[in-house]
């Protein structure tokens, strides 16, 4: 998740390179697509806390299982569209300071809770038998303190290992990346490495979504008119992956195809879309706060489930009873806390919130 709006034209620019491209210049449609994006993100972490029929289940993990691939996506489009004067020490000094920084901090609350207050049941029994200080450093490198962090150790990960991106884009790897890397991370499937090294299965798993939206940028114009004519085709790519996944007679982790149709036929949607000004001030807006409501949306979540654990005397993350409108309903409200959170840190911490809520 690169936290830049997308400019016009080649990206040749220091301005382009180190993020601060100008506004005015950015493809809007595109822009807005981070919108959605984290909007689907929140709501893949507020469907479980909801009590749902078998079907309901189904259908929701269907939706929802994988969907930041969408935003994996959108941010190998934006690695290549910034890489025009790729220097390695200032990228990762770069990103450093916007995304582990702000990592980090964000991270210290959960860490205090999960590590002195209240063990997390879902975590290796041996990570506790660990000195205090190798489990802060377990969760900080597998981001498993809280439920939307584990993409942050996973991003640290290509941020090291850009100059290999770099390479595939400059001498134009594509045709032999995509197949294999598509091929392992569909038979692998995203967690199919274990323990402290959990981080090198996800970004495997995740890779073919980013080269594939490097892929996208550098040809951007033929793949988005050909993404806008094959809107219909792209969409019943979705639907027919949908429904083999939901079934469960397909082989391997189809998701990431799934949700790469899903960004493809989006991508087709909004590049010739004339959304009404509040919904496109909106998503907007969600677009351009979305790294740090990726970072703060967790605590909402938790927050709103505590609070409904504590109304409905249950332990149970299903505190609320399935239903459409309902899940709807907790993602506008999650957001909106969200981004309420994040204006009020922006207000007291002035040019310093960007370095500790990325925003």
């Amino acid at each position: 998740m690169n936290h830049v709006t997308l400019a016009i034209g080649p990206s040749r620019t220091r301005d382009a390179v180190s993020g601060d491209v100008p506004p005015s210049r950015y493809i809007h449609h595109l822009h807005l697509l981070r919108g959605i994006a984290i909007m689907l993100v929140v709501g893949a972490h507020c469907w479980p806390d909801f009590a749902w029929s078998a079907t309901g289940h189904a259908l929701a993990l269907t939706m929802f299982d994988n969907v930041t691939v969408v935003f994996v996506f959108i941010s190998g489009l934006l690695f290549q569209h910034l890489s025009g004067r790729f220097r390695y020490r200032r990228y990762v000094a770069h990103r450093y300071t916007t995304v582990i920084l702000p990592y980090a901090v964000v991270s210290i609350p959960a860490i205090v809770m999960v590590v002195f207050v209240h063990h997390r049941g879902d975590i290796w029994p041996w990570v506790y038998q660990l000195p205090v200080w190798q489990q802060v450093g377990f969760f900080l490198v597998t981001g498993k303190h809280l439920a939307p962090f584990w993409f942050i150790p996973m991003l640290a990960l290509y941020i090291l290992i850009s100059p290999a991106f770099v390479a595939i884009d400059r001498r134009n790897w594509y045709p032999v990346a995509l197949p294999v890397l598509f091929t392992l991370a569909v038979l692998l499937g995203r967690d199919s490495v274990n323990g402290m090294a959990n981080v090198f299965g996800k970004a495997l798993f995740m890779a073919p979504a980013y080269v594939a939206g490097m892929a996208f940028s550098r040809y951007r114009q033929a793949c988005e008119a050909w993404c806008v004519a094959h809107r219909g085709l792209l969409g019943a790519a979705f639907l027919l992956l949908s429904a083999l996944i939901f079934a469960g007679h397909i082989p391997g982790d189809m998701a990431l195809p799934q949700k790469l149709a899903l960004a493809c036929w989006l991508v087709g949607m909004l590049a010739d879309a004339r959304l009404p000004n509040r919904a496109d001030q909106v998503l907007a807006e969600l677009a351009r706060l979305s790294f740090a409501i990726y970072f703060v949306h967790g605590y909402v979540i938790a927050s709103i489930r505590m609070i409904g654990q504590r109304v409905e005397g249950t332990a149970s993350d299903e505190i609320f009873t399935g239903s459409l409108p309902g899940l709807l309903l907790e993602i506008a409200v999650v957001l909106a806390i969200s981004v309420a959170i994040i204006r009020v840190a922006q207000m007291l911490l002035g040019r310093w919130s960007r370095y500790l809520i990325g925003a």
